[in-house]
């Protein structure tokens, strides 16, 4: 998809969830319908353009990775949110932060750091302090 080729596959895995039959190629369970998709392809290479234009595209706004550090800041902001907002408060948490132990994330206390990839990528939106 990200090379822009239209798919043509099996709807028997997960392309049923990414590929829109006409829109980015084609998914069926019956062969000889896939086979009939592929010569049409190759007949038509100008409709074949357009499934894997729209194909690249596809793929660039559900896979790419701006995507994934979005949608993984969004789940962080609201664990963080919610973790804030209940008012609980960690027993013991001051001896942790004594001892140099605890990282806080806005108000919560963690045992430990938040993985190395996405640290850069979030300590500014999450004040992660230790």
């Amino acid at each position: 998809m990200m090379v822009g080729l239209p798919i043509v596959g099996l709807a028997t895995t997960e392309l049923v969830t990414v590929i829109e039959n006409g829109i980015s190629g084609y998914v069926a369970t019956d062969l000889d319908q896939l086979k009939a998709h592929m010569r049409e392809l190759i007949e038509n290479p100008a409709k074949a353009h357009y499934l894997g234009a729209n194909a690249r595209e596809q793929a660039r706004s559900r896979f790419s990775i701006q995507r994934f550090v979005h949608d993984w800041n969004r789940a962080f902001e609201r664990v963080v949110s919610e973790a804030q907002g209940s008012g609980s408060t960690d027993q013991g948490s001051e001896e942790k932060e004594a001892q140099g132990t605890g990282y806080r994330v806005g108000n919560s206390l963690l045992d430990s750091p938040l993985p190395t990839p996405y640290s850069p990528l979030l300590s500014p939106k999450l004040n992660i302090q230790h």
